[in-house]
């Protein structure tokens, strides 16, 4: 099974330097979750990485950088699956270019993962637990369905 990690969506201290060394152990996948971020802030964020790791390196956003700094893939979020055709062209883009970037998604009820698995290497499913949050995000997945 492969491990995935994914940012705080705020700045860390020695963040960096913390995802260099998961990275170094053998993480296989990390996600830049960063949705403050400008795209000058993330190309800051992904130049401080390690050219020799940024393969493991995953896009939540400013998806067109991940070719250009040899990042692993992107990672398609709702907001960008409503953008529709812009979305799907850029996608088209990205795997034109580099036919081995993964694309990952977050999905939130079964309906979508039955019409739209095909369209990435791996997902994320969510909630999977009554959510504590002041949000209150209750699950929607059980163990019968997922099997």
């Amino acid at each position: 099974m492969d491990i995935v990690v994914v940012s705080c969506s705020h700045d860390v201290e020695n963040e960096i330097a913390i995802v260099e060394a998961m990275l170094l152990d053998g993480l296989e996948s990390f996600h830049i979750r960063k949705p403050h971020y400008t795209t000058n802030d993330y190309i800051t964020y992904i130049s401080k990485i390690s050219p020799k790791l940024r393969h493991r390196v995953v896009l939540h956003s400013r998806h067109m950088l991940s070719n250009k700094y040899g990042c692993k893939g992107v990672h398609v979020s709702r907001k960008h699956r409503r953008a529709g055709f812009r979305t799907k062209l850029r996608l088209f883009k990205l795997r034109f270019f580099n036919k081995k970037i993964h694309i990952s998604a977050s999905l939130q009820n079964l309906e979508d993962i039955e019409g739209k698995i095909k369209n990435y290497d791996y997902i994320f499913l969510s909630p999977l637990y009554d959510s504590m949050s002041p949000d209150a995000r209750i699950k929607k997945f059980n163990s019968s369905k997922l099997r």
